[in-house]
């Protein structure tokens, strides 16, 4: 018995101790994962088409991923911002290293440029050293801005069905063309012009 009791004293010190034993083990958080964007329904008839431009990512693990894609579920792109031509609503997944993910609907409104010069009937474009305008619907005026957003040429007197004017003067470069119509819209058509 003697024997006994210093064996048993000792099996349960030897159980308490090990109870008393703390392990260390690192767990890692990180903030939760936002996404926040002011504007998530743009006009195509205000001439926006840019969607996620003031997108702000926030939280998760800093690594993130993007993926736009319509309302039928095509993928898009995988940038964070998404230039549109057509209404209609877009979703952008953010994700981050550990597949942690948010999803921001966005919504376009209005007709695109194409839909809007179908509409009018308005062809344009530079031949050789001239603008060539066809239209249905008579503009207001046009006017002809540079990159450098200087006004190159302002035509005010339309006449009906079309319109060839010499622009011989300007040189070859990137204009922006802007035709106002009575209803006091307005369609930006991008042009090359070349010498």
């Amino acid at each position: 018995m003697r024997r006994l009791l210093p064996t048993l004293l000792a099996f349960f010190w030897m159980a308490a101790a090990s109870a008393q034993t703390v392990i260390d083990i690192p767990l890692e958080q990180f903030p939760r994962l936002s996404v926040v964007a002011t504007t998530v329904t743009i006009d195509l008839d205000q001439g926006s088409n840019l969607l996620g431009s003031d997108l702000v990512v926030e939280g998760g693990d800093g690594n993130y991923s993007y993926l736009w894609t319509d309302a039928d579920g095509q993928e898009l792109s995988n940038e964070s911002t998404l230039r549109v031509g057509k209404a209609g609503d877009y979703y952008l997944k953010v994700s981050d290293g550990h597949d942690c993910q948010v999803i921001t609907k966005f919504t376009v409104t209005g007709t695109s440029t194409i839909d809007m010069l179908a509409s009018r009937g308005l062809h344009i474009g530079f031949a050789g050293q001239s603008l060539v305008m066809n239209y249905d619907t008579t503009p207001v005026q046009v006017r002809i801005v540079n990159t450098a957003g200087q006004l190159e040429r302002k035509i005010s007197r339309m006449p009906q069905n079309g319109i060839t004017t010499d622009v011989s003067n300007l040189p070859a470069g990137t204009y922006l063309v802007c035709v106002t119509f009575p209803d006091e819209k307005a369609i930006v058509v991008k042009l090359n012009k070349k010498d």
